[in-house]
């Protein structure tokens, strides 16, 4: 309607913001991901092949596509590109169900007479935990439960009061959930993944421990040599990656609709806003001097 100068555009506003030539697209990464969580001290997470398998039943670019409007790509590890230290050579594990079966076979889970793989006495069966979820990321865990039950694993939606659910999350307490994850600019990935920051003591609520990332993280945090920590942040995503304690679905990216008589206009990694001068430095884009 032009009452606005600026606006988070949608996927339609984006076709629109397109067709009216006064609105220009200005899309920044999201210092961020979203994922599924797996409790790795429970019988049917503790191998790392299951975690694989079940990230490689979920076609990410299709939902990438389809949900997100093509502002999401497949995150590859626990640092999102907007962050310096993002190693954009790590591939994301592709989608592969024949792959996955591989793999659930090889860690010992076999389908019974029900469909539903098991080792032992333990079924490949569980309850995704999630708290207000949006209608996309409703739509996300159907489609992974879709999947899922075509390879031989049951999980079930417990969809749980907000509060409840944030309650249960730091504690530990639930079989897998799903979330996303805001970051700082300079990160620090200790304590969401080192294994002395499990509950009570941190947020690594997934349990996640492996000596090898602890011993990164720990020289991460002692290292004042940008270029020496972006190699070691590097191989830190890889161990992280290969043993895949999350599934970590998406980066996103957001786009911002300015009208064209706007200027000047800078992003962070923080967006267009918490960073000096941000907004404070947009100009008429004839102007001299800031709005």
């Amino acid at each position: 309607t032009g009452a606005l100068d600026e606006s988070r555009l949608t996927a339609v506003q984006r076709r629109e913001a397109a067709a009216s030539g006064h609105v220009r697209e200005h899309v920044y990464d999201e210092i961020a991901y979203t994922y599924l969580a797996w409790n790795n001290r429970k019988p049917q997470f503790e191998d790392s092949r299951v975690r694989r398998a079940l990230t490689m039943l979920i076609d990410r670019e299709a939902i990438a596509k389809s949900l997100y409007g093509g502002l999401a790509r497949p995150a590859n590890g626990p640092l999102p590109p907007g962050l310096w230290p993002h190693d954009p050579t790590l591939a994301p594990l592709p989608y592969d169900p024949a792959k996955a079966a591989t793999l659930l076979d090889e860690a010992g889970w076999r389908k019974g007479r029900d469909g539903v793989r098991a080792k032992g006495a333990v079924r490949l069966a569980f309850a995704l935990s999630y708290g207000g979820a949006s209608d996309r990321q409703r739509q996300i865990v159907e489609l992974a439960q879709r999947s899922f039950r075509e390879a031989g694993v049951e999980m079930t939606l417990a969809p749980t009061e907000w509060g409840a659910f944030v309650e249960k999350v730091d504690a530990g307490e639930y079989e897998a959930c799903s979330l996303s994850l805001n970051l700082d600019p300079n990160p620090d990935l200790r304590p969401n993944w080192h294994s002395s920051q499990v509950p009570p003591n941190g947020m690594n609520h997934a349990f996640y421990r492996n000596p090898k990332a602890d011993a990164l993280m720990d020289e991460v945090a002692a290292t004042f040599d940008r270029e020496k920590a972006r190699r070691l942040y590097a191989e830190l995503q890889r161990v992280i990656a290969e043993d895949q304690p999350f599934t970590f679905l998406h980066t996103v990216s957001v786009a911002w609709g300015l009208r064209d008589r706007v200027g000047n206009v800078k992003s962070s990694p923080v967006g267009l806003w918490l960073f000096w001068p941000g907004a404070a430095g947009w100009q008429p884009a004839r102007a001299a001097k800031p709005i």
